[in-house]
């Protein structure tokens, strides 16, 4: 399983893994400095990025003008689809890659509505710890930064954004 090799990773720490970034054996280093190394104790972190990616559901259905209603809905179903169960009971890069996916949403989201510079930093944050779990994230961002460039309306009010320093 793939807990084991996070786990053994976490053991002997490096910066340069061969096939995966390295937060995650960080992670799991300390999580299992902290609450042992039972299968029990690490698969609590997952469920948390779960039970977190439910959170940032609602939220991200009330910043696109969701009511009460869309934020419940759209919470309901991140908890209870069958995939994102059953990715976020193991501890593997996968939980911890769709929560930063959807944070980074959100934070183009909010990026799109008010534009504040000091958002880029969140941004900038965001796409870099999601890089130090899965290289994915290169992808997520780099279609968002197209997807921003490309599209018509309010989203092309905030191109110019990308000609100043913040990003």
């Amino acid at each position: 399983m793939d807990e084991f090799y996070w786990l053994a990773m976490g053991q002997h720490l490096d910066f340069g893994y061969v096939d995966v970034p390295p937060l995650l054996a960080y992670v799991a280093a300390a999580w299992r400095l902290l609450f042992g190394a039972s299968l029990f104790a690490i698969r609590i972190l997952p469920a948390l990025a779960g039970a977190v990616m439910v959170f940032f559901a609602g939220l991200l259905a009330r910043e696109m003008g969701g009511g009460r209603f869309a934020q419940s809905v759209a919470a309901l179903l991140v908890l209870v689809a069958p995939s994102w169960l059953a990715v976020n009971s193991v501890f593997t890069y996968d939980p911890f890659e769709q929560l930063g996916s959807i944070i980074l949403f959100y934070l183009i989201v909010r990026l799109i509505k008010e534009e504040t510079p000091r958002r880029w930093i969140g941004l900038g944050l965001m796409v870099g710890l999601g890089i130090m779990t899965k290289l994915t994230m290169i992808a997520t961002a780099g279609a968002l930064v197209l997807a921003l460039l490309a599209s018509p309306g309010l989203a092309s009010l905030r191109r110019k954004s990308f000609l100043t320093k913040w990003p």
